[in-house]
């Protein structure tokens, strides 16, 4: 891993040296140069190694930015130095980064580097490896830009409210859109997303009234809410679902009113069931939300098949379901409440489940529910603020993570089997501010142990045959 440091130099017409040099003295940014000027109150030191490079770069040149120059660690330890661009202070609308200021790449383009400006034509080198968020939020003039090859990411915010942009191209190479990346967008009409990109997160195209078409990648691992909400995929598709390739992206209900709302909702759980189509990979964040009069419906059952790997936060919100089948990889993958405020009567765990996520069951009322033998692991916060009344642990896991089972006011009973060794440590314990909770366990247990280190009601049993739900 590098690790980077940043550190604020005078560069004024090339002549470091003699800043360095005079103590105390100001310097003073030259119009239409860029430079960094330091405050006269703080100390510039520069290392024998830094004052040699300073002497081997060239003379300083005219750009239209303001910049750091910063270094980082190479794996031999060796410093090596880059130009971060931290204010664009130019006058023209089409600009072309350079790749090199002062001999040295330009490898950073700072948050709000572009906002707000009138920048029409942007091209941004292949030197670049990070951009940062807002770089070019609310240029309502852009109109082209064309990104490096090198990033990972497109930042939060970073084109949000360019009002001209019709098109843009992800390079191949980008794992992760971040959130409303691209968001009010309005003229935006045809975007290039690589097979490369495997998260985009919430509202990223939200508001980008003109995107009718757009395709996903095949193997994408999470997918956040209101990704494509007031599009013009969104809002010209019939009610029901939406599929974007093998994204279940939502149930699209009628929401003209609250009486068409509730009635769109009866006639999802009048079908008693809910499935998904056959090689579904993601089901998106609030897939099913639209909260009028669920939970006074009849349950549903919901069937998600094997070939989905992640089901996002909130995916079957504030839903009456009867029951859901969970396969090993949703089980361990999809956290952020996937369930969060369900009714769930009963849970069908997949052959293979062998970890339960963080957060996997928070806030979902379920009154009784048995963990399989395959669960190795129960991770921190797996059923926070949940109401579940009892709970057995099968012959088999080992670990319980931190919070667990925090803040569950109605959970009475559980038992923890002598497999499980290992208790998560943080600043609150497994139970935490559940104050009805017993423990069942073997005596001898380190469960029996745990309890009676934390003041929690401890009973031994001969084993989980003597324990009743």
């Amino acid at each position: 891993m590098q690790k980077w440091k940043s550190m604020t130099r005078v560069l004024l017409m090339g002549i470091v040296l003699s800043v360095v040099m005079t103590a105390g003295c100001s310097a003073d940014k030259t119009s239409g140069t860029s430079s960094v000027v330091s405050s006269p109150a703080e100390s510039v030191s520069v290392s024998q190694n830094e004052q040699s490079v300073a002497e081997s770069s060239e003379p300083e040149t005219q750009v239209d930015f303001e910049y750091q120059r910063d270094y980082h660690y190479d794996d031999d330890g060796k410093e090596v130095y880059h130009i971060r661009l931290t204010k664009y202070i130019g006058s023209s609308t089409k600009v072309t980064i350079p790749e090199k200021i002062d001999s040295y790449p330009v490898e950073t383009l700072d948050s709000r580097l572009f906002s707000d400006t009138s920048v029409e034509e942007i091209t941004i080198p292949d030197t670049v490896t990070e951009m940062n968020y807002s770089c070019f939020e609310n240029c309502q003039k852009l109109t082209s830009v064309t990104l490096p090859a090198k990033i990972k990411s497109i930042p939060t915010s970073a084109f949000k409210n360019c009002k001209a942009l019709t098109s843009i191209e992800i390079p191949e190479g980008v794992v992760t859109i971040e959130s409303q990346a691209f968001m009010d967008c309005d003229n935006l009409s045809h975007v290039t997303i690589p097979e490369s990109v495997r998260e985009i997160e919430s509202g990223t195209f939200m508001n980008c009234v003109n995107l009718g078409e757009i395709a996903f990648p095949s193997n994408m691992e999470a997918f956040g809410s209101d990704v494509l909400y007031n599009t013009k995929l969104f809002n010209d598709a019939p009610e029901g679902d939406i599929y974007i390739g093998n994204v279940y992206y939502a149930y699209k209900f009628d929401t003209s009113t609250t009486e068409a709302a509730i009635k769109s909702v009866q006639e999802l759980t009048q079908k008693g069931k809910i499935t998904f189509a056959e090689g579904t990979r993601i089901i998106a964040s609030l897939a099913f939300c639209n909260t009028e009069g669920k939970k006074e419906l009849p349950p549903v059952d919901v069937e998600i098949p094997d070939s989905v790997v992640y089901a996002g936060s909130g995916a079957f919100y504030w839903l009456n379901i009867g029951t859901i089948n969970l396969n090993a990889s949703v089980a361990r993958l999809s956290n952020d409440a996937m369930m969060n405020g369900c009714n769930v009567r009963e849970v069908k765990w997949g052959e293979n489940v062998t970890e339960i996520a963080e957060n996997l069951f928070n806030a979902v009322t379920i009154e009784h529910l048995e963990i399989p033998a395959t669960v190795k692991k129960i991770n921190d916060t797996a059923f926070f603020q949940s109401g579940v009344k009892s709970v057995l642990i099968h012959e088999g896991t080992e670990y319980i993570g931190s919070r667990a089972f925090m803040s569950c006011s109605e959970l009475e009973k559980v038992f923890i089997p002598a497999s499980v060794k290992t208790f998560g440590e943080g600043y609150a314990n497994v139970f935490e501010e559940s104050p009805k909770v017993v423990i069942y366990t073997i005596a001898g247990s380190a469960a029996e142990k745990y309890a009676k280190e934390h003041n929690i009601p401890v009973e031994t049993i001969e084993g989980e045959g003597a324990f009743t739900l």
